[in-house]
């Protein structure tokens, strides 16, 4: 890893080669990800799934774990929609989810899927210059 602009890569969106911790607790939360772990999801604490719980968290809910352009919540929280097309009706995602575990955490994971389906752990980031 290394300061954003000297071409260096980092393995997570939270500018971190390590693995992001899914612990919500006191802020600022350095090195943080909304997913799930061996602990549980990060909203429960809890490897038992809930279908009345809301597994989202607004963004920037981990303010210590921006990205190195400022962005929060790449990693965790939804799949977000990219606008790679993968084949005809295929559209690309990036990120991994509240409901994937870390290895869908790098910053070079992403999978595609048919944007006509839909899914509680896929969504869209609203960004303005």
């Amino acid at each position: 890893g290394g300061p954003p602009g000297d071409d260096f890569y980092w393995l997570y969106s939270t500018m971190s080669d390590t693995v992001p911790e899914n612990d919500i607790g006191p802020l600022p939360l350095a090195n943080q990800a909304n997913y799930i772990d061996g602990g549980g999801y990060s909203v429960t604490q809890s490897l038992i799934e809930d279908p009345n719980q809301n597994y989202l968290t607004d963004g920037g809910s981990y303010e210590g774990s921006a990205g190195p352009y400022g962005t929060f919540d790449q990693g965790g929280n939804v799949w977000e929609w990219n606008d790679a097309v993968i084949s005809v009706s295929f559209r690309g995602l990036r990120g991994g989810s509240w409901f994937n575990g870390e290895n869908n955490l790098r910053s070079s994971n992403r999978i595609n899927y048919d944007p006509d389906n839909e899914n509680k752990n896929i969504g869209f980031r609203v960004a303005s210059p």
